[in-house]
């Protein structure tokens, strides 16, 4: 089971990135270069991203973003699927880097 994460504009559509982000669920090569990242559930442990992050602006997001990366880190173990704080604190800094491009954007945690 997993969520998926994902930062709006106003029109609710995702908007684009420069990079392909990989999450636990994927297409063969990433997924298209669009603001949306499956995260596991077993990541709950360490964030709940649906109660953090669901239906609140980008911006008002940001230090708590940040201090997560900056508590957990973000060196992924191999094993994506283990609730590790690099593995937690990878993830929150990918949506990190799309909140500090897109600060006006709303978060949809699905």
């Amino acid at each position: 089971m997993s969520w998926w994460v994902s930062l709006e504009n106003e029109e609710g559509e995702l908007f684009e990135v420069d990079e392909k982000v990989y999450g636990g669920t994927y297409e063969v090569g990433g997924t298209l270069a669009l603001t949306t990242l499956n995260v596991t559930y077993n990541y709950s442990t360490l964030f709940q991203f649906k109660k953090e992050l669901n239906g609140k602006k980008a911006s008002d997001t940001l230090s708590r973003l940040e201090e997560m990366v900056n508590v957990l880190g973000f060196s992924q173990d191999k094993d994506y699927w283990a609730s590790t704080p690099g593995n937690v604190g990878y993830a929150c800094l990918v949506l990190l880097g799309w909140a500090r491009e897109f600060p006006k954007g709303i978060w949809r945690v699905n």
